[in-house]
């Protein structure tokens, strides 16, 4: 079933992803009969879909099987008996809520002692990454090289060309990914599979939140791509036969299901948890008992660690977590182990499997996760199992949970909601000193980067363009200068008193940065762009300081960026060669794939006219006729004239980003912008003409050398060759 139109709804479901988090009230009003309100329809088959939508002026979700109408009661409750009708959900607004931890601690960014892979079973794992495909279904995955993220789809209206550097502004996704698979390196926490392969799917936005339009389409996503597990980490108390629909369309697809049983201190276990088809998942604490928060009934199926706990953080930290999402992380690695040894294992037959290895845990009828003991049972419980019959007793697993509360005293229970985040554990070097929510909101505002100030912007309702003023931004042109300013004006904004208007204070800090440039070498066009710049910088500002510290403010700015270093590396890196030699028919990690290009036969053979039209594949050169196919593409990356950003000119779709922003598509780029915010945030207090960023991951800048020196900075403490490695001689 494949989506198409899908739309915003207003259902945002409660998030079961910290400690603390539980369910608030739900408001109950009363609906006149003639009052209507926004309900939720699926159907049978896409013709009921479209009579609905025909008789109620709805709008299709996806296929036409799912619609939104405005309804009244009366109507909703007469489709609802109507044939071909599947279920029928009003719209419903649930929130989270959060409590602060007490007696946090940190550590630095070194490999930390990781309890509970030891009370799991999985410490000592030798499982391989297979093509087990585990779907994310949560806030997005930000692109780290510690994490095997196989493809990135981010469903969040408005978000569409967020770079993957930050998808994921709140953190949780990253460290449910993180949780699941990150690599076994002695950088960060090794996951619970390493390696895994992991597709994340962006529904949830910077709160955590999400209409229930965005989980049915993540979910009906994973059906579409065959995934073999989704992991669902968030969870609410109401009950929609919307969400259930979707849910048993997954189970039925041999999907595994795995969801937070949820954080609501002993009450009953959220859904989508609480359906039949999926494995609800609650947490333990270092002592081996049930954590306090965790939502128990007799849905309650599996445990694992869910307190005290290290992840993968934002920007390259490690952060502890605390709640039944990571425990919900920690079952889906390793089942997603359980299933690589044989994956024509069904679900019902690995969900069996954690079920019979497990230790029961006292008073919760549930049982904590044990790798190496369903190892031990494996084929012994294959030769048992027969499909749909429950042979638990068969088994049993008599160690007792042991205690790991001496390990665990020295991990963080840091938060995941905003208002909570304390201190990121960040790299040792940084001369940013910064905190968990100072690298939240630097995380937010290099997100909001394309989502607010990208190449569109709404203006009176309408969507208009926005190019001239976000040039730059971007790194679309001299990207060089672009980050002198932005250097600069952070510097400016931090050392201004919070008691100057927001306004006079920004146009005295972009004033004052842009004194260190010399405009004698920015007239015409550029000199426009550098107005423009400054007035995103002043916006900015204006936008999301008033009520914040210079520190902060300085913040806001750092946002603009970290998005710019990794805008650079994602688009203005030169396609390698070695990229199309002996590309095959589908895409590889590194090599191109044909299948992707159209295939006409190419009328230009000519270095010259391949390199004049190289910036865009739809324009003609003379009479001859557009060249858009794989051996134009292929001639024109051999001539070291194309940019990341020009790929999609030759491809079949011209909107298609499978290469540019594809973090696992010469992954190198992504591991270059990484060193780079490094880089700059513990060179801070410098000189910016001292801090410059260095490509040493293999990446090829276009015209970086002479972008250096339209700013006069002094290129000459490397030799022509060496410079040669890293920059383009000229602008391409």
């Amino acid at each position: 079933m494949k989506f198409k139109n899908i739309l915003s709804l207003s259902l945002a479901f409660l998030m079961t992803f910290t400690a603390t988090l539980s369910s608030s009230a739900l408001t109950d009003e009363t609906v006149f009969a003639g009052e209507k309100e926004t309900y939720v329809i699926l159907t049978e088959t896409a013709k009921e879909g479209k009579e609905i939508i025909s008789d109620h002026d709805g709008k299709a979700l996806y296929s036409n099987e799912a619609v939104s109408c405005e309804l009244t009661e009366r109507q909703a409750d007469k489709l609802e008996d109507q044939p071909g009708v599947l279920a029928v959900s009003e719209d419903i607004i649930l929130t989270g809520t959060g409590k602060k931890s007490k007696n946090k601690k940190f550590i630095k960014n070194d490999a930390p002692e990781q309890w509970n892979l030891d009370a799991i079973g999985v410490s000592e794992s030798d499982a391989k990454s297979s093509d087990v495909k585990i779907e994310v279904l949560d806030s997005g995955v930000s692109y780290t090289d510690d994490i095997n993220i196989q493809s990135s789809v981010n469903l969040v209206p408005g978000e569409e060309e967020v770079s993957p550097m930050f998808v994921d502004a709140n953190g949780h996704g990253t460290g449910i990914a993180g949780l699941i698979g990150a690599k076994d390196n002695n950088d960060g926490i090794k996951g619970v599979f390493p390696n895994a392969e992991i597709y994340s799917v962006k529904a949830l936005d910077e709160n955590l939140k999400s209409p229930l339009s965005r989980i049915v389409e993540g979910i009906y996503w994973g059906i579409d791509n065959d995934m073999d597990i989704i992991n669902m980490s968030f969870g609410t108390s109401v009950n929609t036969d919307v969400l259930h629909e979707a849910v048993k369309a997954a189970a039925d697809a041999g999907i595994i299901l795995i969801a937070a049983a949820g954080n609501t201190e002993h009450q009953n276990v959220n859904y989508p948890a609480a359906y039949n088809e999926v494995i609800a998942v609650g947490s333990i604490n270092a002592e081996g008992e049930l954590a306090e928060l965790t939502s128990t009934g007799t849905q309650l199926e599996l445990l694992a660690p869910g307190e005290q706990v290290f992840t993968t953080g934002l920007f390259y930290g490690t952060i502890g977590v605390s709640g039944t999402s990571i425990a919900t992380a920690q079952v889906t690695g390793t089942a997603a182990m359980l299933k690589a040894k044989d994956k024509t294992k069904s679900a019902d037959f690995i969900r069996g499997l954690l079920k019979a290895s497990s230790k029961e845990v006292a008073g919760t009828g549930a049982g904590l996760i044990d790798y190496n003991y369903a190892l031990d049972i494996y084929d012994e419980y294959a030769n048992s199992y027969i499909a749909g019959e429950n042979i638990d007793n068969e088994f049993e697993n008599t160690e007792e949970i042991s205690d790991y509360s001496d390990e665990a005293d020295v991990v963080v229970e840091g938060l995941w909601l905003k208002e909570n985040h304390k201190k990121l554990v960040n790299n040792a070097k940084s001369g940013l000193k910064l905190t968990e929510k100072e690298i939240e909101l630097i995380g937010d505002i290099a997100m909001k980067a394309d989502s607010e100030w990208g190449a569109k912007i709404t203006k009176d309702g309408k969507e208009v363009d926005n190019i001239n003023q976000c040039y730059n931004l971007h790194g679309k042109s001299n990207y060089v200068f672009t980050l002198k300013y932005l250097w600069n004006f952070a510097k400016k904004i931090a050392t201004i008193s919070t008691t100057i208007p927001v306004k006079d204070a920004a146009y005295d800090a972009s004033y004052y940065s842009l004194s260190f440039i010399d405009r004698n070498m920015f007239v015409g066009e550029a000199n426009s762009k550098l107005q423009n710049l400054a007035y995103q910088t002043q916006r900015l500002i204006k936008t999301y300081g008033k009520s914040k510290n210079g520190k902060e403010r300085r913040d806001l700015v750092f946002g603009f960026i970290f998005h710019l270093l990794g805008d650079v590396y994602a688009h203005r890196v030169i396609v390698p060669v070695k990229a199309v030699e002996d590309a095959g028919t589908t895409k590889t990690n590194s090599k191109f794939g044909k299948n992707d290009f159209a295939s006409n036969e190419n009328p230009i053979t000519d270095a010259a006219q391949l390199k004049e039209i190289a910036k865009d594949a739809s324009n003609k050169v003379g009479d001859k006729p557009r060249v858009k196919c794989w051996k134009a593409f292929k001639k024109t990356v051999n001539l070291s004239v194309m940019e990341f950003r020009d790929v999609k000119y030759y491809m079949k779709s011209k909107n298609n980003n499978t290469y540019e922003d594809n973090t696992s598509f010469c992954s190198y780029r992504y591991d270059e912008s990484k060193l780079a915010i490094e880089d700059f945030a513990s060179s801070y207090s410098g000189n910016f003409d001292e801090t410059i960023f260095y490509p040493i991951c293999g990446a090829v800048l276009n015209n970086y050398r002479g972008y250096i020196k339209q700013l006069k900075i002094d290129t000459s403490y490397m030799t022509d060759k060496e410079w040669d490695e890293i920059s383009t001689k000229t602008k391409v």
